[in-house]
């Protein structure tokens, strides 16, 4: 089984290639705006950073209102929480149900590929 350091690698994998599938394809037919939130909480997780709600939402979004309606409705599913953080901003975080699922995830579409452009449909 992977660690948490190799799923990493697989999240930060799909956020590449959706920023490359961008260049190609208009966002308004694949804007995932939660699913890549909980990708980059994944990532920054399993390196043992904190993301801002700021940084998050400039990760993803790009717009402040989008990015707070969308952790909102996160926050609301039990899949992030927010605390402050030790510099006073707001830290978001994966809840321990949500990163469980996401290792699963990410475990599954890893599973028999050398790398994870390598991983099948």
């Amino acid at each position: 089984m992977a660690d948490d350091q190799q799923l990493a690698e697989h999240a930060r994998w799909w956020l590449v290639m959706r920023r490359r599938r961008s260049r190609y394809f208009s966002h308004e037919l694949f804007d995932e705006f939660a699913w890549d939130m909980l990708l980059h909480l994944f990532a920054a997780g399993a390196e043992g950073r904190a993301l801002s709600d700021e940084r998050l939402i400039a990760e993803t979004t790009g717009r402040t209102p989008s990015g707070l309606r969308w952790m909102a409705h996160l926050e609301e599913r039990g899949e992030i929480a927010r605390g402050v953080g030790p510099d006073g901003e707001v830290a978001v975080s994966l809840t321990d149900a949500s990163r469980d699922r996401m290792r699963a995830f990410l475990t599954e579409v890893g599973e028999g590929a050398d790398s994870p452009a390598t991983a099948g449909p």
